[in-house]
């Protein structure tokens, strides 16, 4: 299953490396020339969406692996360096991430009876390694990297985990973005117009009134 896997990834990706253009010039050669429009505005949202997805899966990575080694380090943990790479290694896999590298180095602690140091390693580490980084590096960037508000990455993101598993940290940023999109084509479709300005009517109401 695993080479099955392997093979069909290979094909893909050196067949999008070879024709990288060939998905689009299809997608819009069999679409009408109507919603070529339409089409450009998703692959740009998709495509920004990506990108800041895995620009902001990396630099979270690596905050976190500075942060860990901080901890590790202060903490006097030995091969405080591999520790936090492992820790950044593992930010890639939601849900579990770093979190399981603190756990494991508290239960050795606590076997070895440092319950201290295990009970420190939990406060802290769990705070400075398994939540900061999420939340202070993750949302700035992807609001930037990925074009989308702050609230509606976290609402992918958290939604997209909790619903589908691991891969909802990709496939929950790009539903809001694809939804974002949509609702903004459909905002400036032909034959939408803009309702009537709000002190338009209270002026109008008024003026009725006093007549």
């Amino acid at each position: 299953m695993l080479s099955l896997k392997a093979l069909l990834f290979a094909i893909v990706v050196y067949g999008l490396l070879a024709r990288p253009g060939s998905v689009r010039a299809v997608a819009i050669g069999l679409a009408p020339s109507s919603v070529h429009g339409a089409l450009e505005s998703y692959h740009e949202r998709i495509r920004a969406t990506l990108v800041g997805i895995y620009v902001v899966q990396a630099a979270t990575a690596v905050g976190t692996s500075i942060a860990a080694y901080a901890v590790f380090a202060l903490l006097g943990y030995d091969a405080a360096i591999t520790l936090a790479i492992v820790a950044g290694v593992l930010q890639f896999i939601p849900v579990i991430g770093p979190s399981i590298v603190i756990a494991t180095l508290a239960a050795v602690d606590l076997v070895a009876g440092n319950a201290p140091r295990a009970t420190t390693l939990l406060i802290v580490g769990l705070v400075v390694v398994g939540f900061l980084p999420d939340a202070v590096i993750r949302p700035n960037l992807a609001a930037v990297a990925g074009e989308l508000p702050i609230t509606l990455y976290f609402v992918g993101f958290v939604g997209g985990v909790l619903t589908i598993g691991p891969l909802g940290f990709v496939l929950g940023p790009l539903v809001v973005g694809l939804l974002v999109e949509t609702v903004q084509l459909l905002s400036t479709a032909p034959g939408v117009e803009d309702g009537p300005d709000p002190d338009d009517v209270i002026q109008s109401d008024r003026e009725a009134g006093i007549e």
